[in-house]
């Protein structure tokens, strides 16, 4: 779970205007009021997905993108952002064996997944969805985010004197209590997927009730009512059509072949050219698919390349192509001198810039999506042309039956009596063919019964198999405890105010929020005990994290960890005590657990891990850039 940011840059139009290192462990950035400090860690915090924040005014008018190195578990990536809200703008990584374009919370055509799902991947935490409400397993499903994951890892600074992880935004909390029980055990993975399931089964059995009500509105108040006199009406419907046919045959006598049988028979040879066409349409339909997933493939490889010369800053594009990326025809290597471009037909080669790589970036993943649809539009017209030989099929199999029997029929010398055999024939198919259909209601009705009652049982199943799951703990409780051991030794380490003789910190079952010496965190009535508090908490986290090997990544990012809090006797011992702790802390577990702190009033004791300090005069953005 380790997760660490080596390096932020603040990249202009043309170079670096601000570019900040963080080392591992603990990372201060101080400077007074207005400087850019909480603007440079919500950029941070950008950097590792989610919406872009921290983009004030002057960011959004000079930075064009956030440049930075991350450590992802044991690998170490290049990453690019553009500094733009839609939630579909692209993100460049190059990593040692890789480099990506993804998009970074949106999914599109172009990228299988999302960055938050990279970054998720990278770190192995779980990637699962929950019910919108968690009291209603059938409620909608929203996933779990690495957004969600890192409520976790964040003290913002309108949220550390007032709520514990954004528990007062009511969306919020219920993703906070999420992960909180995913982290501990209490939402496993077993449960997550139980919950799917019964979602789906739920959705059906809803289905198959509409269903069995439908079929049954349609039959009542109807001459079909009654089943067994409809399937006593078909069998007779049956033995009149063989009686029919038999006593037809009977009657035959060769006699030339009238119209009626050289005109099926004529039909016949029509379908049999058809079909011959349709399948050689078919075969050249294969072909062109090949074709141009011979140049998809083409064009997402030039894409990979330009993604690693975009992050490299060089021209590093040179390949082969074998099919040409417009026409789709072969190209030949040799169609012009040494030193020439074989594809575009000039002499030579000239250096390209950035916004230029970035350009044919897009034009390329333009072509690759519309080389899909071309793709997706062949494969349309091979399935209809598959649906269109199994029509022309059944249509040959009808005519070459009707022309069996008319052949036989119009051999016998009464055509009048050949015409009222063949009406009375094709109405006597008619009725058959009705009472079929209604028969299949029924049968339909039957098939959809059992399935409910199967759906049903297996809903029943579910339901079970989820309580039970749900209070299964999975030693969760151990590792509360031992969080809340941790909360209270950090409490006094910071030289916390405390309520009474007993000391006693724990986390509510319910709600899985702080209670200290018997009061919720709304009831303390000081910030800055709220502040101690909120730090204590997430430090707790962090460590019991560590200690079991819990799914929560290794960073906590605190923004004012010293506000509300006095500078004058006891309440400068607490400051000294809380950045005592955050550097024993950030030495002792550096590698393992990074600590970005913003602070306006830094004591003595840690000025020495001032990684960025801002001023008036060099505030995060200049005032001018010249």
């Amino acid at each position: 779970m380790r997760l660490q940011i080596r390096e932020l840059a603040l990249v202009g139009r043309t170079h670096s205007i601000r570019a900040c290192e963080f080392r591992p462990g603990l990372n201060v950035i101080t400077g007074p009021i207005s400087t850019g400090k909480t603007s440079l860690l919500l950029l941070c915090r950008s950097l590792l997905g989610g919406p872009l924040r921290g983009d004030t005014p002057e960011v959004r008018g000079t930075i064009r993108f956030l440049s930075g190195r991350l450590t992802l578990a044991d690998s170490d990536y290049r990453v690019l952002r553009p500094v733009v809200s839609s939630p579909s703008a692209k993100i460049e990584i190059a990593g040692s064996d890789e480099a990506l374009r993804l998009p970074v919370m949106l999914r599109d055509e172009t990228a299988g997944n999302t960055y938050d799902e990279w970054i998720m991947e990278r770190l192995g935490l779980p990637i699962l969805e929950v019910p919108r409400a968690p009291t209603k397993p059938e409620s909608e499903p929203v996933p779990v985010t690495i957004n969600d994951y890192l409520l976790y890892c964040l003290l913002a600074q309108h949220e550390i004197d007032s709520s514990v992880f954004g528990h007062s935004d009511v969306y919020k909390n219920i993703k906070r209590k999420y992960v909180f029980e995913i982290i501990y055990g209490l939402y496993s993975l077993t449960l997550a997927r139980l919950q799917e399931e019964y979602r789906d089964v739920d959705m059906r059995t809803r289905q198959a009730r509409q269903s069995i009500d439908i079929l049954g509105q349609l039959l009542v108040d109807t001459p079909w009512a009654n089943r067994a006199l409809l399937q006593q009406e078909l069998d007779a419907t049956k033995n009149l059509i063989s009686d029919l046919e038999q006593s037809a045959r009977r009657n035959t006598q060769a006699l030339d072949q009238p119209q009626p049988v050289a005109r099926l028979r004529q039909q016949v040879i029509d379908l049999d050219f058809q079909l011959a066409g349709l399948r050689t349409a078919i075969l050249d339909e294969q072909r062109g698919v090949e074709q141009l997933e011979v140049l998809l493939r083409q064009l997402q490889t030039e894409s990979s390349r330009i993604t690693r010369s975009i992050v490299a800053g060089e021209y590093l594009l040179d390949f082969d192509f074998k099919i040409c990326p417009r026409c789709g025809l072969p190209v030949d290597s040799q169609r012009t001198q040494r030193g020439g471009c074989y594809l575009c037909c000039q002499e030579g080669g000239s250096s390209i810039s950035r916004d230029a790589m970035i350009e044919e970036q897009d034009r390329v993943g333009a072509q690759i999506l519309e080389t899909q649809d071309l793709i997706a539009v062949r494969r349309e017209s091979l399935l209809n042309l598959r649906r269109n030989i199994e029509d022309l099929e059944a249509g040959r199999r009808q005519a070459s039956s009707e022309l069996d029997f008319q052949s036989q029929i119009y051999l016998s010398d009464s055509a009048t009596a050949q015409a009222e055999t063949a009406a009375q024939r094709a109405r006597l198919y008619e009725s058959r063919t009705r009472l079929a259909d209604y028969l299949t209601l029924y049968t339909k009705h039957d098939e959809t019964a059992l399935e409910l009652s199967r759906l049903e049982q297996r809903r029943q199943e579910l339901l079970a198999q989820m309580e039970a799951e749900s209070h299964q703990e999975h030693h969760a409780e151990e590792k509360i405890r031992y969080l809340e051991h941790l909360l209270d030794e950090i409490l006094d380490k910071f030289q916390t105010p405390r309520f009474c003789e007993q000391h006693r910190a724990t986390i509510d079952r319910d709600t899985y929020l702080p209670i200290v010496d018997g009061r919720r965190f709304n009831q303390l009535s000081s910030q800055g005990l709220q502040v101690l508090v909120n730090l204590a908490h997430a430090i707790a986290h962090q460590l019991t994290a560590l200690e079991f090997g819990l799914a929560l990544p290794g960073i906590l990012l605190i923004d004012g960890p010293t506000s509300n809090l006095g500078h004058e006797y006891e309440d400068r011992e607490r400051v000294e005590a809380v950045y005592q702790y955050l550097i024993e802390l950030g030495d002792r577990l550096g590698d393992r657990l990074q600590l970005i702190v913003v602070d306006n009033d830094v004591p003595a004791i840690a000025q020495s891990y001032i990684q960025v300090r801002l001023t008036d005069e060099d505030r995060l953005v200049p005032t001018s850039l010249e």
